[in-house]
């Protein structure tokens, strides 16, 4: 069951309305809350971190997040947890469909971590990387 209402995906930390946004330069759509200015990135969308490099923080005060909520596309409730490793910025991820989502505070230290993955990527970072999904895939 997604968390959809009147047709659009709603933000897992405020309840706002999730807008798809297009980001560099393949364009690929991701979505933006309009009020917390968080973004939810699908795991098919491509690697968050990359992606985050064109996230435009823009400014705003006095908002608080609340605790993780729900998937916006499946409605499973959503686990903070560091991103691909103990020493990634912790992000929600959903258990079911993988998708990530990162509050607008987080989205500066994604871009940071990105800068820091090493290229390629370690065989053991990379071994971690799939035996964590295939862990949330298979239970």
């Amino acid at each position: 069951m997604s968390d959809q209402r009147g047709g659009f995906l709603v933000c897992p930390a405020c309840n706002g309305q999730l807008v798809e946004i297009r980001v560099g330069e393949e364009q690929v759509a991701i979505d933006r809350c309009m009020t917390c200015q968080g973004v939810w990135f699908d795991f098919f969308d491509g690697e968050a971190s990359a992606l985050a490099r064109h996230v435009t923080v823009l400014p705003l005060g006095g908002f608080e997040h609340a605790a993780p909520g729900a998937c916006p596309r499946d409605g499973a409730q959503l686990t903070a947890q560091p991103y691909l490793d103990a020493h990634g910025p912790v992000v929600e991820r959903c258990p079911s469909c993988l998708g990530l989502f990162a509050r607008r505070e987080r989205i500066a230290a994604l871009r940071d971590f990105h800068e820091r993955m090493p290229d390629p990527i370690p065989p053991m970072l990379l071994h971690s990387i799939w035996a964590r999904l295939w862990r949330l895939i298979c239970g």
